[in-house]
């Protein structure tokens, strides 16, 4: 499962996790006595784990995470995974906003688009895109508007409105 993930996004994921709460992640994460990452702004991260001491590599249990902290793992890594079906759909879309900027305009955007009832992802990277270019009270223009509540009516996404426009 760790290659499954092997990702930078579940890296940026795991540093935004607290330790407290999930303690399986201080177990994985002590497999590596330090791990360089890039982070969300392109930055090189450092991350100090504590060392496990006596690790042996064959001890599944090391590798193993919760349900509870898998889950919060997918939440974190949800608005980066928009940002790339943003990038790959729409790659000059972001370069308005800058780096760092960029994972809380795509948290922002979700959770707006799921508020109004739209949960495709392809509605998130748009949601994203549109944010990038017009600003982020942009669904409170006339026009945005009456698009996004055709949509909502027809039960179409909101890619589909767009499209059948």
């Amino acid at each position: 499962m760790l290659f499954r993930w092997w990702d930078a996004r579940i890296w940026w994921a795991i540093q935004q996790l607290r330790p407290d709460a999930h303690p399986d992640v201080v177990r994985l994460t002590s497999l590596f006595a330090a791990s360089l990452a890039l982070a969300r702004d392109g930055v090189p991260h450092q991350g100090n784990h504590p060392s496990q001491e006596q690790y042996n590599p064959f001890d599944s249990d090391l590798l193993k995470l919760t349900q509870p902290t898998y889950n919060r793992l997918l939440e974190l890594g949800e608005a980066d995974a928009v940002l790339g079906l943003c990038r790959a759909e729409y790659p000059d879309a972001l370069h308005t906003v800058a780096p760092e900027q960029r994972h809380a305009l795509a948290c922002q955007q979700i959770d707006w688009a799921v508020d109004v009832g739209f949960s495709a992802p392809h509605d998130h990277a748009l949601a994203v895109r549109i944010a990038a270019e017009l600003g982020t009270d942009w669904p409170q223009q006339p026009e945005w508007l009456e698009v996004i509540t055709k949509a909502r009516t027809e039960g179409r996404t909101l890619l589909a409105a767009i499209e059948a426009m």
